[in-house]
């Protein structure tokens, strides 16, 4: 049977609707996967052809847990929208009163009802009225079904964008309250450690200050009773020039302890930027630390010149040589080792380089991939936290823009090579 001429026109008219409509929903589809939100919000004009008015209803539920179609915006032929706030139940949707005027539709005009779903989640429903042609009508809706369903996943992917990036938020926001209650303990057992080390120095002064004070109302005695001789007042200056030394020496101490734990205390509370000598400054930071090593049989050796100034925020490097300080105390020895731990600084290439080692047990490969992640450890429940080598690695490379590296074998020791640019701290000479 020969086709008709109509059947010909028919049958072209599809092809051309067929190229036309896959043309332009190949590219709809292909931004609705890669779009946001509000880039979807603009593609949603374009997903239904030749329309008359469409509007989509999101799925709402209030207090009670009754579920409704709250609708927030219409486009009418143009393509253009009106803003609202209209909510409905699902059976009375599309809601008659947003409707044109029945008077000035086509009588070919249909109202359409799509779900928009994805295999996740149903979000809603779109409606919109647009003229029936036997010829296109279903193979428009199949497709308008692919691109709504296409739309649904695509508020899919984005939701789970949005809740990733809250989740990644508060996970920021935990590790930094973590890594400053970090701070705040190492604080506070500076504080325990700089109290017992005083009270040595202290004790040792009261105990010659009463002693004085006792020769001191001998004195007094024997020079009232007129029995004072040339023998006992030359014992008695001997004891006092010897017990004001022991005052001298151990007061001196007590107050390089307090200045040296002050200035760190201050340092590790505050961000602000200052000149300092690095050398003397990396001493205070050893002093400071003098209680944890000293209970040990460990030396720990510094060569740094002395005309390096550096202007930068003092906690860094007290922070950055406190952690690996007290990463080698736990991790590289066990008790009773006589261990080394060696800070080489030089000024080269443009480059402050700060190189520490131990020659404690050293790393083994695969743990060395991971120290600094935060809270890995290899003594959780022996003095590891996870955080020390992290709380490094963030002060050398986002406040120092610097580079770290840890090279070490097992039973080889451990060396970390810290380079810091030399634009970011360097004055040489104090100028």
């Amino acid at each position: 049977m020969e086709p008709t001429k109509e059947n010909i026109k028919i049958k072209n008219s599809i092809i051309k609707f067929l190229e036309d409509t896959l043309l332009k929903n190949s590219d709809v589809g292909t931004k609705l996967l890669t779009t946001n939100i509000e880039g979807i919000n603009e593609l949603l004009p374009q997903i239904v052809d030749d329309y008359r008015w469409e509007c989509i209803g999101y799925w709402d539920e209030d207090q009670t847990g009754k579920s409704s179609l709250k609708i927030d915006r219409i486009y009418n032929s143009s393509k253009d929208s009106d803003v609202i706030n209209f909510s409905c139940d699902v059976e009375n949707f599309p809601p008659l009163e947003l409707i044109p005027d029945i008077n000035k539709l086509s009588k070919d005009d249909v109202v359409w009802i799509l779900p928009i779903s994805s295999t996740n989640r149903n979000w809603g429903v779109m409606s919109y009225i647009s003229p029936f042609n036997e010829a296109s009508a279903f193979i428009k809706y199949n497709i308008s079904i692919v691109i709504v369903t296409l739309l649904g996943i695509a508020m899919d992917r984005e939701i789970a964008k949005t809740e990733l990036e809250n989740a990644l938020e508060t996970l920021k926001q935990t590790q930094n309250q973590l890594i400053q209650s970090e701070k705040m303990a190492a604080l506070g057992g500076l504080v325990a450690g700089v109290a017992h080390e005083i009270n040595t120095p202290i004790g040792v002064s009261v105990t010659a200050a009463s002693y004085m004070d006792e020769k001191n109302n001998e004195i007094i005695n024997l020079f009232e009773s007129g029995k004072l001789k040339k023998v006992d007042m030359d014992k008695y200056i001997n004891t006092t020039m010897e017990s004001i030394k022991i005052l001298v020496i151990n007061l001196e101490r007590a107050s390089n302890l307090v200045k040296s734990f002050k200035q760190i205390a201050v340092d590790q509370t505050r961000e602000e930027k200052r000149t300092f000598r690095l050398k003397e400054y990396i001493d205070e930071v050893l002093l400071s630390l003098h209680p944890k090593i000293k209970k040990t049989k460990h030396k720990i050796i510094v060569n740094c010149m002395d005309d390096i100034w550096i202007h930068a925020s003092p906690g860094g490097i007290s922070q950055v040589i406190t952690n690996l300080v007290v990463n080698s105390l736990v991790h590289a020895f066990d008790d009773g080792d006589e261990g080394i731990m060696t800070i080489n600084i030089i000024n080269e290439n443009d480059e402050i380089i700060i190189e520490y080692s131990d020659n404690g047990k050293g790393i083994s490969e695969s743990d060395i991939k991971k120290i600094y992640e935060p809270f890995f450890t290899t003594k959780r429940g022996s003095g590891g936290t996870g955080l020390g080598l992290n709380i490094v690695y963030n002060i050398v490379t986002n406040e120092y823009k610097g580079k770290i590296k840890c090279n070490s074998t097992p039973g080889n020791g451990t060396a970390f090579i810290i380079r810091i640019p030399e634009k970011e701290v360097i004055k040489s000479n104090g100028k």
